[in-house]
């Protein structure tokens, strides 16, 4: 498991404290929590955007829970599920409900437990454009020594753009 840097937070509810506790989540998601917090945390994040981005992970446990899902089936697909069909109807908190916040949180969540060894790793994209972004990330990497966030980075702007070209696959 990846080591991340814990820093209090005292202000306000601490959402991975009262899933923890709660039985209305999925049970293997709840574990991870702290985990995620940390992580969260790691980066630099104020403490009102964990606050709305574990309110985001509670709403996605519980959703979990109830559609009978299991903590290996989370992924992109399931996330895209959870988005497209239950939150747009969600009575949750307010915070846990804007589709451009709880899709950042999730998103960190599946690094978080990709990083952990809980979920499968990102499936690769085995489509020639996906071979060529592999391509130019090793080239980003080896060659010209870039750092992981940078190559990111190139890689999201140029899958866009391709994006834009050749509408191929949907987007989480």
């Amino acid at each position: 498991m990846q080591s991340f840097a814990l820093r209090p937070l005292w202000i306000g509810l601490n959402y991975a404290k009262l899933l923890s506790g709660c039985s209305c989540g999925c049970a293997h998601l709840d574990r991870h929590t702290q985990a995620y917090r940390e992580y969260l945390l790691a980066r630099g994040n104020a403490a009102d955007y964990v606050r709305s981005c574990e309110a985001a992970v509670v709403r996605l446990s519980i959703w979990m829970k109830q559609a009978n899902k299991r903590l290996n089936d989370l992924g992109e697909e399931l996330l895209s599920e959870f988005l497209e069909h239950h939150l747009p109807g969600c009575q949750c908190a307010k915070s846990a409900r804007h589709p451009s916040t709880v899709r950042a949180a999730l998103g960190h969540l599946l690094v978080v437990l990709r990083a952990c060894n809980v979920i499968a790793p990102k499936p690769l994209d085995l489509t020639a454009v996906g071979q060529e972004l592999r391509r130019y990330d090793q080239y980003m990497d080896q060659v010209r020594g870039l750092a992981p966030k940078t190559r990111e980075g190139a890689l999201r702007l140029v899958e866009a753009l391709n994006g834009c070209t050749h509408a191929t696959k949907p987007r989480v």
